[in-house]
């Protein structure tokens, strides 16, 4: 709600003068901070899903292990395609 209003108050890309110009302004805020809403929530959602712990005991997506391993380059045969 406070980005929706900051939005509208600084006027970022004549925001600000759409919505107040706009016959019944309520209705794009009550859309804009609808959208906000939903697009943060996700994100919150999400990186709380990715630091659950995982089933192997671990304490979180976040804590993981770097991997220890020598890199080998192996060959390829590749044929190249004509058109």
């Amino acid at each position: 709600m406070a980005l929706v209003a900051a939005l509208v108050a600084v006027d970022a890309h004549g925001l600000g003068t759409l919505v107040m110009q706009s016959e019944a302004p309520l209705l794009p805020l009550a859309v804009l901070t609808f959208g906000f809403v939903v697009t943060l929530s996700s994100v919150a959602m999400g990186a709380a899903v990715m630091l659950l712990p995982t089933g192997s005991g671990g304490d979180g997506g976040a804590a993981r292990r770097p991997v220890d391993g020598e890199l080998i380059p192996v060959r390829v045969a590749a044929r190249a395609r004509r058109r």
